[in-house]
């Protein structure tokens, strides 16, 4: 059958004009399609931590395809998972190692800087084992709040 594919095809993006998010996304090993483009374009011009129903909201895309295209950017180090408590999970673009902060009364989430300045960020003994990534929540209340 022949005809548009439609958005949730990982498809390269024709004839658009090249620009920072197809420069990042070759820079790492990906094809610049229009879902991987819209995603980390999206994030780019919104800062912050965003669940991925408000990306399906915000770009018009399936759920299977932000939650697909979310993984493989992940994993390319270009977005960042934020777990903010109770497996609700957030992303933002960026490749600094950094924790969250959860504000327990209003839900702001505040990136913690690092303590060691790279992965996993903390130094833990388990023996035998290859720590390389260590996820901290901070929960309190937030300035705002406070």
């Amino acid at each position: 059958m022949t005809g548009d594919p439609g958005p949730h095809v990982d498809r390269p993006v024709a004839d658009a004009p090249r620009h920072a998010a197809d420069h990042r996304l070759r820079d790492v090993g990906l094809r610049a399609t229009r879902p991987r483009v819209t995603v980390l374009d999206w994030l780019d011009a919104n800062p912050g931590h965003h669940p991925a129903e408000t990306l399906v909201d915000r770009t018009g895309l399936s759920k299977a395809t932000v939650y697909h295209v979310l993984g493989q950017l992940c994993d390319a180090g270009l977005v960042l998972p934020a777990e903010s408590g109770a497996g609700r999970m957030r992303y933002e673009t960026g490749s600094d190692p950094h924790h969250h902060f959860v504000c327990r009364s209003c839900g702001r989430i505040i990136d913690v800087p690092c303590v060691v300045g790279e992965r996993p960020c903390l130094t833990a003994d388990v023996p035998g084992a290859h720590v390389d990534a260590a996820d901290v929540i901070l929960k309190g209340l937030c300035a705002d709040c406070a």
